[in-house]
């Protein structure tokens, strides 16, 4: 019983807020509106390419991958929107097999150019 509580509490707990790069503010990683959207995004950190987005914020998304990512591990980004590719860095958070061979990631965007951000909100808010 013990094993399957510490199992549902891995699951269940919320990440710790992150420290902004970009200010001094501190902010929940869902402090962003989430939108489902399924954009291409590629790194040369990914063993394959081309890797979609399940939803998305201005300040993270969650990938869905075919091998696990660890949990802090820095990524180089380039988001795929229908008339832009946006640079971007960004770093592991969680990631969590749900079926076998098929991960979710998530993973909190540590830069981003402002023009590439507003580009961004732009598209996700469109």
């Amino acid at each position: 019983m013990n094993i399957l509580r510490h199992l549902f509490t891995q699951i269940v707990t919320p990440i710790s807020p992150q420290q902004d790069p970009e200010s001094s503010n501190k902010f929940s990683p869902r402090s962003h509106d989430r939108f489902s959207d399924c954009l291409r995004v590629e790194s040369p950190q990914f063993l394959a390419s081309g890797h979609l987005t399940v939803d998305l914020s201005e300040r993270g998304m969650c990938l869905e991958t075919f091998a696990p990512i660890s949990p802090g591990r820095k990524l180089d980004l380039e988001i795929h929107l229908p008339s832009l590719s946006i640079p971007a860095e960004g770093q592991v958070q969680w990631c969590r097999e749900i079926s076998r061979g098929v991960f979710r990631v998530g993973v909190f965007l540590t830069h981003c150019q402002i023009r590439h951000r507003t580009a961004l909100r732009r598209y996700l808010h469109r």
